[in-house]
């Protein structure tokens, strides 16, 4: 909420000893305390005696200092903690990093963070200083090259490899001659590998932009079909679905992205599209009908805000027979259940749901 949209200030001045002004200001129940942003009251003051540079206490703000402009003039400015625009960022840190895979992906790091470790020298950074940084999840399906391409404004980017606990990292990589300004990196992957990417400012600045992830892997399989709602990290859950979409090779996984953490979690899947809005009284929307098929034997915690599950395509757990194998030209869709906090305390809520045809 612009803080201009809150009720007006009231300044009162106190004629003392010591010259003292109070700010008071109205209660916002939407803000967290994280951020310092500064706030310029312009103000007739009519006191020329008041010294440039002289340090106020204040009821709510932490610091005001009185800034001399024209005889008689003056403009206070205090420095509070009050970050009404301050951005709760997902993937601000390394266990939040945002699951990625081939194509083109939104970024900012706006309201974001700097965060460990700390940031190499670059070989054309010149010295730049790292700034706020977001963290991106790649999962290779297959052996080969990726490269991931920033774009947007000017950026540095760093790629590791291993986990958040135990990163890798191979330097950081600055301007790249694809994008102007942005950053490029590259890995070489076998099926399984995790490559975690950082990108931050140049010189500490905040922007958006799009990071593309070229892959020669193959990327997920099927479409996205069906959207829910944000859960508690204020984004929506993906269902993402990499292998093969030939029934016969019977080689499919399903990853759930976006999640909370150790958030408990469960499968499904269905050949009936649909949307139940806030299903069963939980924060989301099931986008499956018909016989939905609940992977109960396999459901597990989410790890890093990721739960993964390699499914069994001969023995789809579908009722009534709890057993169905899927045979070509049949699409099923698939989603995930998982458990989440909201305002009102427990409750549970779903990705958005992707379908694949079988051939």
């Amino acid at each position: 909420m612009p803080l201009a949209s809150q009720s007006p200030v009231t300044l009162t001045y106190s004629n003392s000893s010591l010259d003292e002004f109070l700010l008071y200001l109205p209660k916002i129940t939407n803000l967290t305390d994280s951020v310092a942003a500064w706030v310029l009251l312009g103000s007739t003051l009519n006191r020329p005696h008041l010294p440039a540079g002289l340090l106020f206490q204040s009821a709510f703000p932490r610091h005001c200092r009185v800034f001399p402009m024209l005889t008689r003039l003056a403009t206070l400015a205090c420095l509070f903690t009050a970050p009404s625009l301050a951005l709760q960022v997902a993937n601000d840190e390394c266990a939040g990093a945002q699951l990625v895979w081939g194509g083109v992906h939104q970024i900012s790091n706006i309201g974001a963070t700097l965060s460990a470790p700390d940031w190499p020298s670059c070989g054309c950074s010149h010295g730049s200083v790292a700034g706020a940084d977001v963290w991106f999840r790649y999962v290779a399906t297959g052996a080969g090259r990726v490269d991931f391409l920033s774009c947007g404004w000017d950026t540095m980017m760093q790629i590791f490899t291993g986990d958040c606990g135990a990163l890798v990292g191979n330097g950081c990589i600055d301007d790249c001659a694809l994008c102007f300004g942005g950053s490029a990196g590259l890995a070489i992957v076998t099926p399984g590998d995790v490559v975690l990417i950082r990108i931050t400012g140049f010189g500490g600045s905040m922007g958006s932009g799009t990071l593309t992830v070229i892959d020669t892997p193959a990327g997920p399989l099927g479409n996205p079909v069906c959207e829910s709602t944000p859960n508690s990290t204020g984004v929506q859950g993906i269902m993402r679905i990499f292998g093969q979409e030939t029934a016969a090779q019977n080689d499919v996984t399903l990853i759930a992205g976006n999640l909370p953490s150790n958030a408990l979690s469960m499968m499904l899947t269905s050949r009936t599209q649909t949307q139940t809005v806030f299903a069963g009284g939980s924060a989301g929307h099931l986008c499956l009908g018909g016989d939905i098929a609940r992977f109960a034997s396999q459901v597990g915690l989410s790890q890093m805000g990721e739960f993964r599950h390699t499914i069994e395509l001969t023995s789809i757990p579908e009722p009534p027979n709890f057993a169905t194998a899927v045979v070509a030209g049949e699409t099923w869709t698939f989603q995930c259940w998982h458990r989440d906090t909201g305002p009102a305390g427990p409750t549970s809520n779903f990705t958005g749901a992707a379908s694949v045809p079988f051939l």
